[in-house]
């Protein structure tokens, strides 16, 4: 797995495309494509804007780091905390309400 193949995973467990890696972080569609077909190497310039983005080491990213231990809560949860942190607190608990509305439909359903 190379630097690129990282990327490619952090975007897929963050539900991210190319195009949303480029908007957060500057960096084209067109470079992250050359990433992709191995055309060029990524810069540490350009890493170090990836690695922020995700949270983790330039390091890690070049597969220098030990692994970080897999996630305990399922994806969906993971992309659900990421996409929530910066809500405030009225749309949090907007969001609660619905998450808790859609169980109870479940559970309703169900049982009939």
């Amino acid at each position: 797995m190379d630097t690129y193949d990282r990327i490619a995973q952090l975007m897929i467990q963050h539900g991210e495309r190319a195009a949303d890696l480029a908007k957060a972080t500057g960096i084209s569609t067109g470079l992250l494509s050359q990433w992709k077909a191995r055309m060029q190497r990524p810069s540490l310039e350009k890493l170090t804007l990836v690695a922020e983005h995700y949270g983790v080491t330039v390091d890690a990213l070049q597969g220098k780091a030990a692994p970080q231990p897999d996630i305990t809560f399922d994806d969906f949860t993971y992309a659900l905390h990421n996409e929530t942190q910066e809500l405030t607190e009225e749309n949090k608990q907007k969001l609660l309400e619905m998450a808790r509305f859609f169980k109870a439909q479940q559970k309703k359903q169900a049982d009939q």
